[in-house]
């Protein structure tokens, strides 16, 4: 297995783990835009969890994965969810809007769906900038790297995962999901 993460920190990380178990995986301080140290075609599967908010040249990056990968390869890679996921672009209202229980739902407006470009949030008490772009605009540059968007998952929680994160999970995740996963093949 090969890692590949832009942040130093990530990769050192990543060793110290591997250092303790032993499973041979290699690791990369490279950008998806560029992993010049890594072949072309030596890969069947890539797979990146939520990282393309972050990356300003997603073209780049999508035909720099397809670069690396074999024909025929697996692409699955999560993000978060264009329409649903973004903080900045949309607008929660509490119903009833006075109410301070778990109970009460929100009602999630959605707006400046194609203003796609950088945007700061609040994510776990800091700000930072994260990347919207549209479906359309995924799909686009899926298609001109030379892969093929084969599935589409939209995770919704189970009964278990809501017992289990009661606050957080029982009332909205069954309303709208926040990632997309996208399964893609390069052709």
């Amino acid at each position: 297995a090969v890692g590949v993460d832009y942040s130093k920190t990530f990769i050192e990380y990543c060793k110290k783990i591997e250092g303790n178990m032993k499973q041979g995986c290699r690791f990369f301080e490279l950008s998806l835009t560029d992993m010049n140290d890594l072949e072309s075609k030596s890969f069947d599967l890539v797979v990146s969890n939520v990282v393309m908010v972050d990356v300003l040249d997603y073209k780049a990056a999508f035909k720099e994965i397809a670069r690396v990968m074999k024909d025929d390869g697996r692409f699955i890679w999560s993000n978060i969810h264009p329409v649903f996921g973004s903080a900045a672009n949309a607008v929660d209202i509490k119903i009833p809007n006075d109410s301070k229980r778990n109970e009460s739902r929100y009602l999630k407006m959605i707006d400046r769906y194609f203003d796609s470009g950088g945007e700061l949030i609040e994510w776990m008490t800091s700000p930072t900038w994260q990347i919207r772009r549209t479906l359309e605009e995924y799909s686009k540059a899926l298609k001109e790297a030379g892969f093929v968007i084969s599935e589409i998952i939209e995770p919704q929680p189970t009964m278990e995962d809501i017992q289990q994160n009661p606050g957080w999970l029982a009332f909205d995740a069954d309303r709208w999901t926040h990632f997309i996963i996208f399964e893609c093949l390069k052709r």
